[in-house]
């Protein structure tokens, strides 16, 4: 049952975006949502209770869909750091694609009273933290601690990049970019706008500590919290070296699974996560790694 509810909810999802990149929301009205998903306007209503909490869910799913995606080329142990980096800018930009009518006109209709929809500026401070959290480690991979503080400069170079070449990819002009060579090239102009800054080694424009708007002053320069489905899949590569019986590792497993599908949920239930995180916490040899889960999950 749950699996249905939430196959549902995704195609009252889909369908929205279609007909809110057509129209707007506003023009939208929820009677047509639900005629088009082949339910009353009562039975939808049972899944979103208004139209504001279907837009919210319609940010939240893309965004997550997306970062489910990020964090798969993450987990590819035959890429180099720059073939991953590589490939998340080809996801990026078809993602851009595949969704820019929608975002389009949503940011069309909000650009004028942002007041109105703070969830929505929310949803975009969030995003620019990530952006900036992700990115700075992926150049201290790349390139060790001391680029760090460049973390910010790097990242408006990124942004102004990509903000210069997408509206190509997605206005009247329609430009067929190749996306491999275009994330390629993307690579060289990071890459070389790094070594010069490690070689002159100047002041920072933007130290990280500048953004308080990115982060609504939670910026952190320390212990980055890390995503719960990272967490969950280096704690599933743990427990199969874990010194523990058969059975119990099965069961951690299992909670693992479950844990992992409750939290793609749109709403996920506290009652589940709960569970799960209360099964994963008799697991004393990983115990500081389900602490981590368990904050990481709060704190989404």
């Amino acid at each position: 049952m749950p699996d249905k509810i939430a196959d549902k909810k995704k195609q009252i999802i889909k369908t929205s975006m279609h007909l809110f990149a057509q129209k707007g929301a506003h023009a939208t009205s929820m009677q047509e949502i639900a005629e088009l998903c082949g339910i009353s306007k009562g039975t939808l209503y049972q899944y979103f209770k208004s139209k504001e909490e279907l837009e919210q869910s319609i940010f939240q799913y893309t965004f997550q869909s997306l970062y489910e995606e990020m964090v798969q080329v993450e987990k590819d142990s035959h890429l180099s750091l720059k073939e991953i980096f590589v490939k998340q800018v080809e996801v990026l930009l078809n993602h851009a694609m595949e969704l820019h009518e929608f975002f389009m006109v949503q940011f069309q209709k909000h650009i004028g009273a942002p007041e109105e929809h703070p969830w929505q500026q929310q949803y975009m401070m969030q995003l620019n933290l990530e952006s900036l959290r992700w990115l700075r480690r992926k150049l201290e991979a790349m390139y060790g601690p001391d680029i760090v503080p460049y973390s910010a400069d790097i990242l408006l170079l990124i942004k102004g990049v990509l903000s210069s070449y997408v509206p190509l990819l997605i206005g009247r002009l329609k430009v067929a970019l190749d996306f491999p060579k275009w994330s390629e090239n993307l690579w060289d102009i990071m890459d070389m706008y790094a070594a010069s800054l490690l070689r002159k080694r100047p002041e920072p424009i933007l130290p990280l500590d500048a953004l308080p708007e990115w982060s609504n002053g939670e910026v952190e320069t320390g212990h980055e919290h890390r995503h719960p489905f990272v967490i969950i899949r280096e704690l599933r590569e743990a427990l199969k070296l874990s010194a523990m019986n058969d059975q119990d590792r099965e069961d951690a497993q299992e909670s693992l699974r479950i844990l992992e599908s409750e939290l793609m949920e749109l709403k996920p239930r506290r009652a589940i996560v709960s569970g799960m995180l209360s099964n994963l916490r008799e697991i004393e040899e990983h115990a500081d790694m389900v602490d981590e889960l368990n904050q990481s999950i709060h704190k989404q």
